[in-house]
C-alpha cells in the first residue's frame, strides 16, 4: 500500500499513514484555525515521547498488525480507527504463538500509532486485559523463562575466588558483577 512505504522498523510509526488522521477540530466539531504545519509539528513533537528501542519494537508491531489485516482482507479505513473486535481478533491470533510481553508491545504500538495521528483509541479495556491475561497461560514454553536461583554473597564470593584481580579483564568482570548486584538490591529487601 502507498500508505506503508518500505522503511526501517523504527521509521514505521512515523511514516506509515492511517487513511484518516487528526484534523483541526475541537470536541464540538468546530474548526480550530490551525495550519497543516501546526498538526505536523504536533506529530513531530510526539515522536520524542518514545525511545529509539520503543520505535523499533512498535514498528515491528505495526508491521505484524498490517500483515494480519492483509491476510484477513481488512480494508485500510478499518485499521485506524481500530475497532475493539479487530484488536481482540489480532490478540487472539498471537496468543499461543508469542509471549504476552510481545503481544502487549504490539497492541501498544497500535495505541501509539493512533495517538501519533490524533485518532481516538477507545477499546473495551476489560476485554483486552482479559485476552492479555489469557495469553499468559497460552504462551509457548519457548516464550517462558524458568526461574533461576538468585545471586547471593556466597555465589559472588565463589566467583571472586576463581578470578585474578590483577588481571584487568577479571577485575572489570568482578567490578561489574558487584556493582550490578549491590545497585539492584534494595536496602529494605536485601538479606544475606
Amino acid at each position: 500500500s502507498s500508505l506503508r512505504p518500505h522503511c526501517l522498523a523504527r521509521e514505521r510509526l512515523h511514516l506509515w499513514l492511517p487513511t484518516s488522521s487528526q484534523d483541526a477540530r475541537d470536541k464540538r466539531g468546530n474548526i480550530v484555525p490551525l495550519l497543516p504545519s501546526d498538526l505536523q509539528h504536533i506529530r513531530d513533537t510526539l515522536v520524542h515521547a518514545y525511545t529509539k528501542a520503543t520505535w523499533e519494537t512498535y514498528g515491528s508491531g505495526l508491521l505484524t498488525f498490517h500483515i494480519y489485516c492483509d491476510r484477513k482482507m481488512i480494508p485500510e479505513h478499518q485499521r485506524a480507527l481500530v475497532s475493539n473486535i479487530l484488536i481482540s481478533s489480532f490478540i487472539t491470533s498471537m496468543a499461543g504463538h508469542y509471549s504476552t510481553k510481545t503481544i502487549v508491545n504490539y497492541v501498544s504500538s497500535m495505541c501509539a500509532w493512533h495517538i501519533l495521528y490524533g485518532l481516538t483509541w477507545s477499546l473495551n479495556n476489560m476485554e483486552v486485559d482479559a485476552l492479555l491475561k489469557a495469553s499468559i497461560s497460552l504462551a509457548p514454553a519457548s516464550a517462558k523463562r524458568s526461574k533461576h536461583e538468585p545471586y547471593t554473597i556466597d555465589m559472588i564470593t565463589a566467583i571472586r575466588e576463581q578470578l585474578n584481580l590483577s588481571n584487568h579483564l577479571d577485575a572489570a568482570v568482578f567490578t561489574c558483577l558487584t556493582t550490578a548486584f549491590f545497585a539492584t538490591a534494595r536496602a529494605s529487601k536485601f538479606t544475606v
